[in-house]
């Protein structure tokens, strides 16, 4: 297993991620709406790769001055530990980074997820109607 960091030169894992998320493109949709582009914009663009497949993405994403995290496990590899070895890196990367705070939206039907950023001290700090916004600090 490695944490490699997409870049253009190896972008092709990334679509292979997208390309194979099955059922979990229904709780993590940030690609539905986006270019593979976007990770231009990105401070951190992550996976977790396991006999050369890609099994967990996280992210690291500047909009409007703030900076949004986000996971997400294949279902196939959920309960093994890769959302808290991603959760772990990407906050390492924040704190060189300097990033003070992070915030991630989650669906509220997504009691893996939220127990996953309860467990990295993420605070709820709004509701909405089909989601909670959490927020982590430094």
């Amino acid at each position: 297993m490695a944490i490699v960091s997409i870049k253009e030169d190896n972008i092709h894992l990334l679509k292979d991620f997208i390309e194979n998320m099955g059922t979990a493109s229904k709780s993590f949709r940030y690609y539905n709406s986006r270019s593979i582009e976007v990770i231009k914009n990105h401070l951190a663009t992550l996976l977790i790769v396991e006999n050369d497949k890609p099994i967990a993405y996280g992210h690291l994403d500047t909009e409007d001055n703030v900076v949004w995290l986000g996971v997400c496990v294949l279902p196939a590899f959920l309960g093994k530990g890769h959302g808290n070895n991603m959760m772990s890196e990407l906050l390492k990367t924040a704190k060189k980074m300097h990033v003070l705070k992070i915030q991630l939206t989650v669906d509220k039907d997504n009691k893996t997820a939220i127990s996953l950023y309860e467990k990295f001290n993420f605070k709820k700090e709004r509701g909405f109607e089909d989601n909670f916004q959490y927020g982590f600090e430094f």
